[in-house]
């Protein structure tokens, strides 16, 4: 579609270093205790699995929701309100970009 085999990897490693960019911020952030449960006295060992599916945990929860939100798709495998602050950063700077990172569901190049 690019015309150049060279400009189109070119992309490609732009929207795939974006998007694990992405993932490794919510990933890390979704390790952390949510602050709110933490300044309640909640002492948690395994990071922040409010509004997790728990049989994928908190780091599957977090790619599933980065890869949904930056492609358009509308599914959910967790409450993305309940994400930390930063993990919520992740999902939603997927969403204002307009799904660019690696393209929205039937949209090809035309955001990237």
């Amino acid at each position: 579609m690019v015309g150049s085999i060279k400009h189109g990897f070119a992309l490609l490693a732009r929207d795939h270093r974006s998007l694990w960019r992405m993932v490794g911020y919510t990933s890390n952030a979704e390790h952390q205790n949510n602050p709110a449960v933490a300044h309640s006295g909640i002492v948690a060992t395994v990071g922040n699995t409010e509004g997790k599916e728990v049989r994928f945990g908190d780091t599957s929860s977090a790619l599933f929701g980065v890869a949904s939100t930056q492609t358009s798709t509308g599914s959910a495998d967790s409450a993305y309100d309940s994400f930390t602050p930063i993990g919520g950063m992740g999902l939603l700077t997927g969403m204002m970009m307009g799904e660019v990172t690696p393209g929205g569901t039937g949209t090809g190049l035309y955001t990237s």
